[in-house]
């Protein structure tokens, strides 16, 4: 093996550097390229919904609502209940709607389209009501036909004789849903009648809307939004695929450039109050002119519903939760808008054409990137990547990779502000392959000599510890560090006597079945062997990985070799039968954890007062009729998770302040009510021990031995000396321990 400093040399240094270029620019190409195969588009889509949402993070639009010029008259859960309108059934809200349209057009709004679809005349409607029920005079069928009179009125002047009245249907599978005829008669036969449709994009969320397509006959079908954005500004469009879509002379980004039609994404505008909205039945009441004037003059007004369930869809504005009439204006009462308690990710209907109209009026709809962009966009994220991880070990590359794409996508979000995409998916998925297989790369021609440290260390180091020493970048050096940690030391009960009666061979191959135990014990709640010393372990808990939870690990850890040596009896094969226990010592504190040794030997391990109490914990087992032991600080950073028995406070030898000595009798919740309600008689028997009360404490002690209990007989002897030999006055109840 190489000196130790040139080890280190060689492994901080990079690839070749041409080699390495040549693997970044293949690495780039092969990851963009895979973002070009057919199927990965179906995420395309998504790009514009997270563009949406870091737009208002990073670059949020300040929207001034006065300057809209589409407005909405919602229908809200508040409609139903208002007055006027309480107790009346929906379809007989005709009159009032012509009201609301009446009001709106005459001061002065440009358009009133009907996102709001009547199949049914409320006289139709209450025939078919009343008919079966009652019989109908002629005066109450002429009365029920004056229901639509108002509204019908309204669409003919209007609608067909002003050109201000747009009508909505709504084209389904199993066919149209068409207001009613009526209403289709009085406004011209069809000529303001266009589809609300929606573009559904193929993962079922709402992006956009349908701006024209073919009809049998030969002409066109104008959309709704479209019709409105023509009807306010007088302007209009031309469409002649494959070449485009163009809107007053602007071109338009569109979808699906063919004959069969054509859509556009819309880009939506979340700011609170971006489409100014009122209220359906404030607007009825309303009868300030003024009020009403600086509400709709100039504006393209929607009128739809705003309600919690009613035409309600997922449209890409759905990672922008937002509340229902937040920002609206004051209503026309001074009342404040109502805005709903809940936000959501769902859009009324009614906005995704409001929003549209906008796009179209102010040249801002969503333009997707080509082919072409994407490509671009995904080689020169994933070269970036590429060369980072080149250079970089692989934890710094993929931090600085995803503060790339991070960066990216802030970038992606300003520039959507006027509409333009940046492709996302692609880019960042390139990125991550790129880094992939530049890791990949390095690990197989360019870090040969960390597999070599890690195969020559492996023989002396836990796997973890060699883990963490590659990761930080270098060997272990000597030095230290001093942090709180939990150890134990463990030692097999009566070892001599099971030794002295094996051979060499069988002594070894019985050690190495019981450290199988042991090892697996401490591996899986996260220690480390730290050292053998014969039969003895010392294990570490925290370090050099560190781990909050080092205590209670710790315990878990020694739990689980009790249950494991217990399970395990029949594959030890020691002479007479003997069962074969170990008991352990668990202690927490600060201590010293590092890399001690010579230039070209070393071992990690961890020293300190907190460690030496751990060995004294162990062999205190022998003094008091135990296999676990721990120390009360342990007990502390455990907080509540175990259930435990206080043994003695004691002060172990070469030590002078007390320690408690706790026994671990299983996690909270776990253990038996009749192991439970003997520690608590214990306990009890401690402190009249405790007290000098060593009389009472013996007899209480020697009922609980009579049960069977060690610790117990332990302490009955503990108190026959104290009776026989009894402390002096002013005893503060602690042990002093005169054995190691």
């Amino acid at each position: 093996m190489r000196a130790d400093g040139e080890t280190r040399a060689a492994r901080r240094r990079p690839p070749r550097h041409g080699r390495a270029v040549l693997a970044c620019l293949t690495a780039a190409l092969c990851a963009s390229l895979i973002t070009a195969i057919p199927g990965f588009d179906r995420f395309h889509p998504i790009d514009e919904d997270i563009l949406l949402l870091v737009r208002q993070i990073v670059a949020p639009r300040d929207t001034a609502p006065d300057a809209s010029p589409v407005a909405v008259v919602a229908i809200t859960p508040e409609t139903f209940t208002a007055p006027g309108l309480s107790g009346i059934p929906r379809i007989l809200w005709t009159d009032q709607m012509a009201k609301v349209q009446a009001k709106v057009l005459e001061a002065g709004a440009t358009v009133f389209a009907w996102d709001v679809i009547l199949q049914n005349s409320a006289a139709k409607s209450m025939t078919g009501i009343l008919g079966g029920r009652v019989d109908l005079d002629a005066g109450a069928e002429r009365a029920l036909r004056r229901l639509d009179r108002d509204l019908l009125i309204g669409m003919k002047t209007y609608g067909r004789d002003q050109g201000r009245v747009v009508l909505g249907y709504a084209d389904l599978a199993q066919g149209p849903v068409l207001p009613h005829q009526g209403l289709r008669q009085m406004i011209g036969r069809g000529s303001a009648l266009h589809s609300v449709n929606a573009y559904v994009d193929p993962d079922g969320i709402v992006r956009g809307v349908p701006l024209v397509a073919p009809t049998d006959d030969g002409t066109e079908h104008v959309f709704f939004a479209l019709e409105v954005a023509r009807r306010h500004s007088g302007l209009d469009h031309a469409w002649s695929p494959p070449d485009g879509f163009e809107f007053g002379g602007r071109r338009v980004p569109v979808l699906a450039e063919t004959g069969s039609g054509t859509n556009m994404l819309v880009n939506f505008d979340p700011s609170p109050g971006a489409v100014p909205s009122f209220t359906f039945h404030d607007i009825l009441a309303c009868d300030d002119a003024e009020y009403l004037r600086r509400a709709f003059e100039g504006r393209a007004v929607l009128f739809g519903f705003v309600t919690d369930l009613e035409d309600r869809k997922l449209m890409s504005n759905r990672f922008v939760r937002h509340a229902d009439f937040d920002g609206a204006p004051i209503a026309c009462d001074g009342s404040p808008a109502p805005v709903a308690a809940i936000a959501r990710n769902t859009e009324s209907g009614v906005y995704l054409h409001a929003q549209a109209v906008r796009n179209l009026l102010d040249g801002d709809a969503v333009a997707r990137p080509g082919t072409g962009i994407r490509l671009t966009a995904a080689f020169a994220l994933a070269l970036a990547a590429a060369g980072v991880a080149a250079f970089r070990r692989p934890p710094v590359a993929l931090a600085a990779t995803v503060g790339l794409i991070a960066l990216y996508g802030v970038i992606a979000g300003i520039v959507f502000a006027d509409g333009t995409v940046l492709p996302l998916t692609d880019p960042g998925a390139a990125a991550l392959l790129a880094l992939g297989g530049m890791i990949g790369f390095r690990f197989v021609t360019a870090d040969q000599e960390r597999r070599q440290v890690r195969n020559t260390f492996s023989q002396y180091l836990d796997r973890k510890v060699i883990e963490a020493m590659i990761d930080a970048g270098d060997v272990p050096e000597l030095g230290g560090e001093s942090r709180e940690l939990s150890c134990f030391f463990s030692d097999i009960e009566a070892f001599s006597s099971i030794s002295e009666k094996m051979g060499p061979p069988e002594l070894v191959a019985f050690l190495n079945e019981y450290f199988k135990v042991i090892g697996r014990a401490i591996e899986s709640h996260g220690g480390i062997i730290e050292r053998f010393l014969g039969d003895a372990v010392c294990s570490v808990f925290g370090a050099p990985v560190r781990d909050e939870n080092h205590a209670a690990n710790a315990v878990r850890c020694a739990l689980a070799i009790d249950r494991g040596l217990a399970a395990a009896q029949d594959r030890f094969d020691v002479p007479e039968g003997r069962v074969v226990r170990t008991r352990i010592g668990i202690n927490t504190g600060f201590m010293t954890a590092g890399n001690v040794g010579a230039e070209r030997r070393k071992t990690y391990t961890v020293m300190g007062d907190s460690v030496n109490l751990a060995a004294r914990l162990e062999s205190v087992n022998k003094q008091y009729g135990t296999l676990l032991m721990a120390g009360e600080d342990t007990v502390t950073a455990t907080g509540g998770l175990f259930e435990w028995r206080m043994i003695d406070r004691v002060r172990v030898v070469g030590r002078d302040t007390p320690v408690g000595l706790y026994e671990p009798l299983g996690e909270a919740s776990t253990v038996a009510a009749d192991v439970l309600a003997l520690r608590d008689a214990y306990e009890a028997a401690l402190r009249q021990f405790q007290s000098g009360d060593f009389a009472g404490a013996r007899a209480a002690f020697q009922t609980l031995a009579d049960r069977g209990d060690m610790a117990s007989r332990k302490a009955v002897a503990r108190c026959d000396a104290r009776l026989a030999d009894p402390p002096p006055p002013g005893w503060d109840g602690v042990t002093d321990l005169t054995k190691k």
